[in-house]
This record gives structure tokens, sequence and C-alpha cells, in this order.
């Protein structure tokens, strides 16, 4: 018995994959999409200044630290589908 059977877990048919899993990695050729990267609100002082920067060229308010962003982008956890658009993190199947 397996941990997928255990809990009724199904895997994707294609056309959902392609539906909701638009962008492919091409080293490993796994689906992702992309979140909803929310930027933080910005509630206190101290944490605007800090999470007030610019990121592959989209100057915002960020979630994270611009330390921890370039760790995410490195590792390959966030991309930006083309020159502009906000980075977000992968969804991956």
């Amino acid at each position: 018995m397996t941990l997928r059977s255990i809990i009724n877990i199904r895997a994707y048919d294609e056309e959902y994959l392609e539906k909701f899993y638009k962008h492919v990695e091409p080293e490993t050729g796994r689906r992702y999409s992309l979140g909803g990267h929310k930027p933080h609100p910005g509630e206190r002082a101290k944490l605007k200044e800090i999470l007030f920067y610019e990121f592959l060229g989209i100057e915002r308010y960020w979630r994270f630290s611009k330390e921890e962003m370039q760790r995410l982008y490195k590792a390959g956890v966030i991309v930006q589908t083309k020159p502009g658009a906000v980075p977000s993190p992968k969804s991956v199947t």
C-alpha cells in the first residue's frame, strides 16, 4: 500500500497540467505554476524600510528580505517569466 493510495491522491491528467501548470523547468521537465506571491503590506515602519527594494527590476514591498529573495531565486524557487514581470514562487506538481 502506498501513501498515494492511503490518502486517495490521483495524478492530474495532461489537460489539467497544461492548463494550470503552464511552465516547465528545462533541466528537469517538471511543470510548475506561478504562485500568488503577494508583497508584504509593510505595516510596521522598520519592516517597511527593510522590505521595500528592487528585485529583478521590480521596485516594491516584498514578503522576504532581499537576501532571502536572492537565495530563493538562485535555488530556482522564484522565477521571472519575462523582463518586467513580477517574480513569483513556483507551485510544483
